[in-house]
C-alpha cells in the first residue's frame, strides 16, 4: 500500500516567531540546533492560508491544494459534508517563553460580520491592525507537554473580594474594585473595560501598590504566591500597563503535562509559560484586550 493510498502525508510545516516565543523548546522537540535565531511561538499544521503546511515532495503544493484535490480521499466523505471541501482543524505546538497578550476569540457570527467589514475597509490580511483575518470562530483545546501557566476566565467576584483583593492588600487597588460590589450580578466584565480604560499614570501610581503586595505574596509562600508570582513576571514583561490589573481578575490555571484546558468562543484567556499542543478551529482570529 502506498503513503497516498493510506492517506499519509509528510508535511513541511510553518514556524511564526511571534517575540514570546520559546529559543529552545520548538527547536529541542524537532531535534533542531538549540537555541534558534529567533523566538519560535507556534508550529503550524494545517492548511489555514497565514501558514499552510506543504506536501513534502510535491513541487509545494500546500495541504489546501491537495485538498481541493481530491477533497473526498483528503478528508472522508462525513467531514466533506459537515464542513466542505476544507480541513476545518488546525494544530499548533504553542512555546510560550513570555506572558501572551489579554484575548478572546469570535463567535461564528462576529467572524463572518468582523471578516467582511475589514474586507470592505480594503485591510490587508497581514496589517498589524487587522483584527479579523478569516471567516472563523476560534474554539481551542490545549494539552500541556511541559509545565504549563494560564490566566482564563474570570474568577468568583466573592472569591476576587473576600480572598484575592486583602491578600495583595492594596488600598489605591481595592479602591479600583469598589464598582464591582455594586455591579455583582454582572460579574467582572464591566470591571475589565474600566481597568482596561485606565490612564496610565493612575495604573503606574496602583501597579507600585500592587507589586508590593505580590512580592509579600511570594514572600510568605501562601496559596496565593503563584498569583503574585505572575504579577511580577508579567510586569518585568509589559511594565506598568492596564492589563497587569487585570490578572488578579482572572483564574491561574497550573497545568501538569498531559493536563488540557477548553476555551470556547468568549474566553478571556493569556498563555503565560510553557509547551502545548493547540487544536482549534481553523481561524487566526484574536481579539486582544
Amino acid at each position: 500500500m502506498s503513503a497516498h493510498d493510506a492517506g499519509i502525508y509528510a508535511l513541511d510545516t510553518v514556524t511564526q516567531h511571534y517575540a514570546w516565543g520559546s529559543r529552545t523548546a520548538l527547536a529541542e522537540l524537532a531535534g533542531r540546533p538549540s537555541p534558534s535565531a529567533l523566538p519560535e511561538a507556534e508550529l503550524w499544521v494545517g492548511a489555514h492560508p497565514q501558514g499552510p503546511s506543504r506536501v513534502r515532495g510535491s513541487s509545494a503544493e500546500t495541504l489546501a491544494e491537495r485538498i481541493d484535490r481530491d477533497a473526498t480521499f483528503a478528508l472522508g466523505d462525513a467531514v466533506r459534508e459537515r464542513f466542505g471541501a476544507r480541513l476545518p482543524l488546525l494544530l499548533k505546538v504553542l512555546a510560550a517563553e513570555r506572558p501572551l497578550s489579554l484575548q478572546t476569540h469570535p463567535t461564528v457570527a462576529q467572524a463572518i460580520a468582523g471578516f467582511a467589514r475589514e474586507e470592505a475597509l480594503g485591510i490587508a490580511r497581514d496589517a498589524p491592525e487587522r483584527t479579523y483575518r478569516d471567516a472563523n470562530h476560534k474554539p481551542e483545546l490545549l494539552c500541556a507537554l511541559t509545565p504549563f501557566d494560564a490566566l482564563c476566565g474570570f474568577r468568583d467576584v466573592d472569591e476576587l473580594l473576600r480572598e484575592v483583593q486583602p491578600a495583595l492588600g492594596s488600598s489605591l487597588y481595592r479602591a479600583h474594585l469598589g464598582p464591582v460590589r455594586s455591579r455583582h450580578e454582572g460579574g467582572l466584565a464591566w470591571q475589565l473595560k474600566h481597568m482596561l480604560e485606565t490612564p496610565r499614570a493612575k495604573v503606574a501610581e496602583i501597579a507600585a501598590e500592587l507589586l508590593a503586595g505580590a512580592e509579600r505574596l511570594v514572600r510568605e509562600r501562601g496559596p496565593h504566591a503563584p498569583l503574585g508570582e505572575w504579577l511580577l513576571r508579567v510586569h518585568e514583561s509589559y511594565g506598568p500597563d492596564p492589563g497587569l490589573l487585570v490578572v488578579p481578575l482572572m483564574n491561574l490555571v497550573r497545568l501538569a503535562p498531559g493536563d488540557a484546558v477548553y476555551l470556547p468562543a468568549g474566553n478571556l484567556h493569556a498563555y503565560l509559560r510553557g509547551t502545548g499542543v493547540e487544536v482549534m478551529a481553523s481561524s487566526d482570529n484574536v481579539l486582544r484586550g
